[in-house]
């Protein structure tokens, strides 16, 4: 995606993370699984899927940590307080 500007979406430990306590993504971790939710509902765009991922990272790292700042997350703000924490 980085690298080659390929239009494949990159599912790491952050986008896992968001998914779980945002959508209640179960603990058995499907790469392929969550790669096609997520380019399902986007343009195939190496630059949409880039700038997407870029988001999840730095939400991840800024607010939705492994110990997370829930009172600062737009996120859960924006889905009603709807979070699986």
């Amino acid at each position: 995606l980085y690298a080659f500007d390929v239009p494949v979406f990159v599912v790491d430990a952050y986008t896992f993370r968001l998914w779980e306590r945002f959508f209640g993504l179960s603990c058995n971790k499907d790469y392929h699984a969550l790669q096609e939710s997520i380019t399902r509902e986007l343009p195939r765009d190496a630059r949409v899927y880039q700038e997407f991922h870029a988001l999840i990272v730095r939400h991840c790292k800024e607010i939705c940590r492994k110990a997370p700042f829930c009172s600062s997350c737009r996120i859960r703000a924006g889905a009603g307080g709807k979070c699986f924490l």
